[in-house]
Formats: structure tokens, C-alpha cells, sequence
């Protein structure tokens, strides 16, 4: 109950035995908060809800993630994310626009905003929902499964200040 890393590599599909899946489905670790899977695609078998199964089953407040090979349908690995609000940190093989396009933060009630969107709080993003709203790193290694609209989208709302910043360089650069 103690363990708070958790690095798992896969180097042999001889066997469906050594697919972790079946260790997944035994352990609870409610004090991880970083993992590290890699099963270098060895494995095909879908549904792959040995992760998610995983996260609901230990509570466990993952701040750092690290798949890849892992074989999780898009809408397995979103719901392994939903259960990771506290990830700051995720690093991914690939990953697909349905992936990325859940990141984007979107109104939870389409409708039209006034200029300052802060409610009495002064937060800014009460009315949207999102995945991983904590998430300040995001490694990608393959980017061809996403559209560049996509992927611009998700830098242009999660990465907003630094947009700014960089514009603002850019703009005092060519005076």
C-alpha cells in the first residue's frame, strides 16, 4: 500500500502470462502517483481495462504517467485520464485527435460570454470541463495520429500565458 512508483517494461509477448494486465487485476496501490508503463506494442488484446480497473480499485493520485505500446482504445485511455485529475506530467508514445481533443477545455453550458468570463471566484475555467487541468507537461512521441488543428488547439488553450509571451517577443523582435 506504500509503493508510490511503479515502472513496468514488457520485452517478450512469449506468452499471454506475461501480458501485466493479469498483475494489474491483483495489485492496489493507493500511494502511486507515478507509473510508468511501456509494453512496446507487444500485446493486442482490447479491451485493455487492466488501467483503468487499476486507478478506480486504489484511489490512487497519479501525478505522473508515462504509456507507451499500451493497447487501450481511445475511450479507455480518456477513462483512465478522467481518473487522474492531479496529473501534471504525461508522456505518450502517440495519441489521437478524440485523445487530445478531451484536453481542450470546453463550456459545460454552450452559451454566449461576455468579455470577462471569471465568475465570483475569479476563476476563469469553472464553466468548462477538461481532462487533467493540472497538466503542465506533455510529452508526445508520434504526432501522426492527431491533425495539427488538433494539436494547435490543445497548445493554444492549455498553454494560453506562454502564447502570449511568446507573441509579445515576437512582436517587440520585429519593431
Amino acid at each position: 500500500p506504500k509503493l508510490a512508483e511503479l515502472t513496468i517494461t514488457c520485452l517478450s509477448a512469449s506468452s499471454e502470462s506475461m501480458d501485466p494486465g493479469r498483475l494489474f487485476d491483483l495489485l492496489e496501490l493507493p500511494a502511486l502517483v507515478e507509473l510508468d508503463l511501456n509494453m512496446h506494442s507487444l500485446y493486442h488484446e482490447q479491451p485493455w481495462s487492466h488501467l483503468a480497473s487499476l486507478l478506480v480499485r486504489s484511489q490512487a493520485k497519479l501525478d505522473s504517467l508515462t504509456l507507451a505500446g499500451t493497447p487501450m482504445s481511445c475511450q479507455e485511455f480518456i477513462q483512465c485520464l478522467q481518473r487522474c485529475p492531479d496529473l501534471w506530467s504525461l508522456s505518450v508514445d502517440s495519441i489521437s485527435d478524440s485523445v487530445l481533443e478531451a484536453f481542450i477545455p470546453r463550456p459545460i453550458n454552450p452559451r454566449p460570454i461576455a468579455m470577462d468570463v471569471s465568475d465570483e471566484s475569479g476563476s476563469a475555467l469553472n464553466d468548462y470541463t477538461y481532462l487533467c487541468p493540472n497538466l503542465t507537461m506533455i510529452d508526445i512521441g508520434d504526432v501522426d495520429k492527431c491533425s495539427l488543428q488538433t494539436l494547435h488547439d490543445f497548445i493554444a488553450t492549455r498553454c494560453e500565458d506562454e502564447l502570449k509571451c511568446l507573441k509579445g517577443y515576437v512582436d517587440r523582435a520585429t519593431m
